[in-house]
């Protein structure tokens, strides 16, 4: 190296991590996305259902904290 500075080494897995994950989003671009995504999520054992779950239940919370402000806000209003 010039200069005298070495050169950094890399793990061949902390490189191919973004390249398959580009490579997976860059296939479910040009077919059938969802058939892609839910291939690559079963071959590296991501539990799906346990994350739309998850999803649901923040909607879920949230959609709840909206309906009490706008609630509370109705009453305020009508205090007033």
């Amino acid at each position: 190296m010039a200069g005298g500075k070495s050169a950094v080494t890399v793990a061949p897995t902390v490189m191919s991590t973004p390249r398959l994950a580009v490579a997976i989003l860059l296939a479910a671009s040009r077919s059938n996305p969802a058939t892609i995504l839910h291939d690559a999520a079963s071959m590296y054992k991501v539990d799906t259902d346990a994350m739309t779950l998850k999803v649901k239940q923040e909607f879920a919370a949230k959609e709840k904290t909206k309906k009490t402000s706008q609630s509370t806000s109705k009453a305020a209003k009508k205090a007033a």
